[in-house]
């Protein structure tokens, strides 16, 4: 499949109900990699799934077809669905999406990364050998699980949570998080190249006594699925005992992790404008990349979809929209038939008003001359359960001031506690290893998830209590993942003051979590 073709993912039109679990989570990219050109896109919410199949008709032209409904013993099958409509701009008419059906299909899942997809379309029958497509992973954030163990007066293991950031071509900064909040280090500057030297600072314990000095690198390993990093590091002081080194001398440490957040944020999935039905855009963003796929008709009234893909900016993502074309499946395809256009420009943008306490998302397109905007809500296709409670490593993707400065990526701990029939209390504790936020929150149920309002109260890296209100855009728990999205209004003061404030301010963000 062409890099553009392979990220392409469609909302569904209809969909079933239901409220079973399903064991594992399918939702994501999906392609046979002997046939690119072709794939298809899976949302899920518990046992119910909606997939839409991009190809492309008799004519060349791209199409999708879409299947929709709950997945039994590992295996989704029904009819394949069509549709007809109005091209996208001005004067576009919901009511004038018709219908239809053009074949069937079934999809067993072999394991939760590979599947078959055998069908009939337009009295043309074959198959797909899929496995997951996987976006470019530039590493620009990833988040690990870890064992560490240690060598001289550092000797000992011990585990917890690992942030690596890429800041530059051979750069990055690790953070280092032990479970339970302490410690928490930061590696600045740590290059690939074996030998290389660094800083690094330590908040020991909650009372933010710290240690920092240099640290040389021997292994910095980031392939697949797992993280390696090997060093010697140097402590030149400490503020427990300012006359005494923390830990004097060379302190060696291994740390080995494997990925247990990809950066599936609440962007990724199907979003649609309720006013403008039967178009949609379907969002996948992994490790700082967002790709963007853009279901709508052409000017004959047929299925088509335009693709948009990139790097994310603070809250944006544009780029050219671009349109394919290529052979119809079934024997004989040729993805060497396959060829991409540019058909446009498209702007997903998403914002948060402190005043309002609200997100907001908007896909702002111009289309073979046409302009448009969608505002844009999650594509629901079942009442999702509620949360459920527990303990969660997050991370923090979208964060920052009302200002619009962004926040550095954040990730520790967190516990969600249900506190009544539709109230919940979520208590953070921060990488930083000091701040520490508890939400206490009256939610009630639709819009993808849980959302309400409630109180926040934060301590932070100074001892500064940060208190206010807080509005919940999301609160969802399914196949292990946690998604809170909120934005909070709130007043800090001075914990050498305690009466003075230093006025309001704002954030936003989303935590993303998994066991």
């Amino acid at each position: 499949m062409k890099k553009a073709m392979a990220v392409a993912a469609f909302a569904a039109l209809s969909a079933a109900s239901g409220m079973a679990h399903a064991a594992t989570g399918y939702q994501g990219w999906w392609w046979d990699a002997s046939k690119n050109g072709m794939g298809l896109n899976i949302a899920q919410q518990g046992d119910t799934m909606a997939v839409a199949w991009y190809h492309f008709d008799p004519d060349h032209s791209s199409s999708y077809v879409l299947l929709a409904g709950k997945l039994e013993g590992g295996v989704l099958a029904g009819e394949l669905q069509t549709a007809s409509g109005p091209p996208p701009g001005p004067g576009y008419d919901p009511a004038a999406v018709g219908r239809g059906v053009a074949g069937a299909g079934k999809i067993r899942f072999t394991s939760d990364s590979t599947a078959v997809f055998e069908y009939t379309l337009n009295g043309q029958g074959g198959s797909l050998n899929l496995g997951r497509f996987a976006l470019p992973d530039p590493r620009k954030a990833s988040l690990w699980s870890y064992s560490m163990t240690g060598t001289g007066c550092a000797r000992g293991t011990g585990s917890g949570i690992a942030g690596v950031q890429k800041i530059s071509s051979q750069y990055y900064d690790i953070f280092i998080h032990g479970y339970g909040g302490y410690p928490y280090c930061e590696y600045s500057m740590v290059s690939d190249r074996p030998g290389s030297t660094a800083t690094y600072q330590c908040v020991l314990d909650q009372a933010g006594h710290r240690s920092w000095g240099t640290t040389q690198a021997h292994l910095l390993k980031l392939e697949n699925r797992s993280f390696t990093f090997q060093y010697i590091e140097q402590t030149s002081f400490s503020a427990t005992q300012p006359t005494t080194p923390y830990c004097p001398g060379d302190k060696t440490w291994t740390i080995t992790g494997t990925t247990f957040v990809e950066d599936e944020t609440f962007l990724s999935g199907w979003w649609w404008d309720p006013s403008q039905s039967g178009m949609g855009v379907n969002i996948e963003e992994k490790n700082g990349t967002i790709a963007l796929a853009w279901y709508h008709f052409d000017e004959n009234g047929t299925p088509a979809y335009a693709l948009l893909a990139g790097a994310q900016g603070e809250s944006s993502i544009s780029g050219s929209l671009q349109g394919a074309s290529g052979p119809p499946p079934g024997p004989g395809y040729k993805p060497s038939g396959v060829s991409t256009r540019n058909t446009g420009t498209g702007t997903l943008a998403l914002s948060a008003d402190p005043a309002t306490l609200k997100f907001s998302m908007t896909f702002d397109y111009a289309l073979k001359g046409r302009t448009g905007s969608l505002n844009l809500v999650p594509f629901i296709l079942q009442e999702l359960p509620p949360p459920t409670a527990g303990f969660w490593n997050y991370a923090t993707n979208y964060l920052r001031y009302s200002s619009g400065t962004q926040l550095n990526r954040a990730f520790g701990a967190v516990a969600l506690e249900k506190t009544a029939e539709s109230s919940y209390r979520l208590t953070t504790h921060s990488s930083n290893g000091v701040e520490s936020c508890v939400y206490n929150l009256d939610v009630e149920q639709g819009g993808g998830g849980f959302f309400g309002t409630g109180r926040v109260a934060c301590r932070d890296a100074n001892g500064s209590p940060v208190e206010g209100v807080v509005f919940v855009d999301r609160l969802q728990t399914e196949h292990g993942i946690l998604v809170f999205n909120y934005v909070t209004s709130y007043q800090t003061k001075y914990a050498r003051h305690p009466g003075d404030s230093v006025g309001s301010s704002g954030e936003m963000g989303t935590l993303t979590g998994t066991r």
